[in-house]
């Protein structure tokens, strides 16, 4: 019998961890590598670049400012989810935000750019490579 509870056990363990794992998963799909997309960004969409420089901007919006320089703290993040706040309160169709960053720069001012699209009212936020 104790075999029995250990296998049951198991299997129970092996369950809860399977939908763990599904639950905890981010969705993300990446082109192989060494094949170059035509366009990284589609039409219509926000296009967010982070570099060591700040962030540069390029998209369809009228009143787009194309760069927000880094201050001598960081980031300018404020700035940033103003700015894509006040196109958000413009009304009708948000367009995508895709957000991308240089090789040298932290993951974690990624997210933090995705966040705040976001948090700004885009429903729809994709990460590019370069």
């Amino acid at each position: 019998m104790p075999f029995i509870d250990l296998l049951s056990a198991l299997v129970l363990f092996l369950l809860i961890t399977a939908v763990w794992v599904q639950i905890s998963t981010i969705s993300a799909s990446v082109d192989a590598k060494g094949r170059h997309a035509i366009s990284s960004t589609p039409l219509g969409n926000i296009h967010i670049r982070v570099v060591p420089s700040g962030f540069d901007l390029s998209g369809p919006v009228h009143g787009l400012p194309s760069r927000i320089p880094r201050l001598s703290t960081g980031y300018d993040l404020d700035r940033l989810g103003a700015v894509l706040a006040q196109v958000s309160k413009r009304g009708g169709n948000l367009p995508q935000v895709a957000v991308t960053g240089e090789d040298a720069i932290d993951y974690g001012i990624i997210v933090k750019a995705i966040d705040a699209a976001k948090s700004n009212g885009f429903p729809s936020v994709a990460v590019g490579v370069n």
